[in-house]
């Protein structure tokens, strides 16, 4: 008994201190999926003595491995010494326009040294198109839709695993198939036992022996086909749930910056456009 109680303490002991431990947002293990295909989301870490001496670093990686990604004619020597004359990020991504906009950030570990900071940036795909960013609200989202667990879900209810990275319509598409074809297959073997035992009757004529077997050989191709169907789109359905990119909470507004921002979280010349 006493040993019971001393485990259920350090059990409590433990998951209270899980539970004083700060939640990391979502989006520092699982990047968000783009709203079009304008642009991506990366993840870029740099520490500082301050936290905006740690964001600013953080930006400027952030900047060159975009100019690398839309191939930038200006050099990144020529970048880096306005940056290194304290120009704001904003505006040099403005000047020799690299499509970046750093839409959260996030301190992940502080010390007598400084900051670590993590920040998430929308950057253009290529430089054969000119972004159209979208809004992001969910830099506070703590969900870490972690892909052992929804493995272990879709394993369990095909389509969970997905539904629980916020893919709804595929989840229940996956769902909904299984049950179709797995129904499919059980009305098959029960048509096909129905007429097998119209076969193996003595007293059935040869016309009727026939049909029946026709019919039993048509139901147990179906109830093959039923069930193969039914085991590849299982499988598809665990690669699915482990491999996608969860889905964040975005608003139905796109925000479409003519110009970069002046400033860190600012933007100008902004158009706003309602999707339906």
């Amino acid at each position: 008994m006493r040993k019971i109680v001393l485990c259920l303490l350090f059990a409590a002991g433990f998951a209270g201190m899980a539970a004083a431990q700060d939640e990391k947002p979502g989006w520092l293990t699982n990047k968000p999926k783009a709203g079009n295909s304008t642009y991506v989301y990366v993840v870029e870490r740099a520490s500082g003595t301050t936290v905006n001496e740690a964001v600013n670093n953080a930006l400027v990686k952030v900047l060159r491995t975009t100019m690398m990604r839309i191939g930038a004619v200006v050099s990144w020597d020529e970048v880096n010494g306005a940056l290194q004359k304290g120009a704001d990020w904003g505006a040099v991504a403005m000047k020799y326009n690299i499509p970046v906009n750093k839409v959260c950030e996030y301190v992940e570990r502080k010390s007598e040294k400084g900051f670590l900071v993590a920040v998430l940036c929308q950057v253009a795909v290529s430089g054969a198109v000119y972004p159209n960013f979208d809004d992001f609200t969910a830099c506070t989202d703590t969900k870490t839709y972690s892909n052992g667990a929804a493995l272990a879900k879709s394993a369990f209810i095909p389509g969970w695993g997905q539904m629980g990275k916020r893919h709804y319509g595929s989840g229940l598409f996956t769902l909904m198939g299984e049950v179709v074809l797995l129904g499919g297959a059980a009305g098959s073997y029960y048509l096909a036992q129905d007429q097998l035992a119209v076969m193996q009757d003595y007293n059935v004529t040869l016309d009727d022996y026939n049909a029946a077997k026709n019919n039993y050989d048509t139901y147990r191709y179906a109830n093959i086909a039923c069930l193969s169907a039914a085991g590849a789109l299982y499988v598809y359905n665990l690669v699915r749930a482990y491999t996608m990119t969860p889905k964040y909470k975005n608003r139905n507004l796109t925000f479409t910056p003519a110009l970069l921002p002046m400033e860190q979280g600012m933007a100008s010349g902004v158009s706003l456009t309602l999707k339906f």
